[in-house]
């Protein structure tokens, strides 16, 4: 009886890390980007530039992120050296994420309760592009810890698999 339940367990275990590892690679701005986002929502809407990604049916929880276009070729290193500067400008705190920096600007909340709606901005710097990122939630009051969970995850896998082709 042990022996089933500690095979069950395991077995529970090997089948969450494989649905966790499942990802989509979306490819963007202009073929330039691409980033890997948990298998676990519909393909995201590709536009010229970036991508919208919705995390729910409603459309309430969405992240999208854009490669801002350069006139010209520009040499690696390039983004990361221009968020930088940003965050500096701003006053901001920009941290290093690997290959990348990553600037977050403070959330903007509109309206409360259910109908409410928070966004937060961020810049992201690889190579020598320049990727922002919008992420936007209901207010924290509205998430559940499961949305929650996904949300996170979603994010952290957009900014640490995020890569220059």
């Amino acid at each position: 009886m042990r022996i089933a339940k500690i095979l069950l367990l395991f077995t529970v275990i090997l089948s969450s890390i494989s649905v966790a590892n499942e990802n989509m690679k979306v490819q963007f701005g202009e073929g330039k980007v691409t980033v890997e986002l948990p298998a676990l929502f519909d393909p995201p809407a590709i536009t010229e530039n970036g991508f919208l990604l919705k995390m729910d049916k409603k459309g309430r929880y969405t992240l999208e992120m854009t490669r801002l276009g350069a006139k010209e070729e520009v040499p690696k290193g390039f983004g990361p050296y221009a968020v930088m500067k940003m965050a500096e400008e701003k006053g901001l705190k920009a941290s290093k994420v690997g290959d990348k920096v990553l600037m977050q600007e403070p959330f903007v909340q509109r309206g409360k309760g259910e109908s409410g709606v928070k966004t937060i901005n961020f810049s992201i710097g690889v190579g020598g592009s320049i990727v922002t990122m919008t992420l936007t939630t209901p207010p924290k009051g509205v998430m559940s810890d499961k949305m929650k969970a996904l949300v996170n995850q979603t994010v952290n896998s957009a900014i640490l698999t995020l890569t220059e082709l």
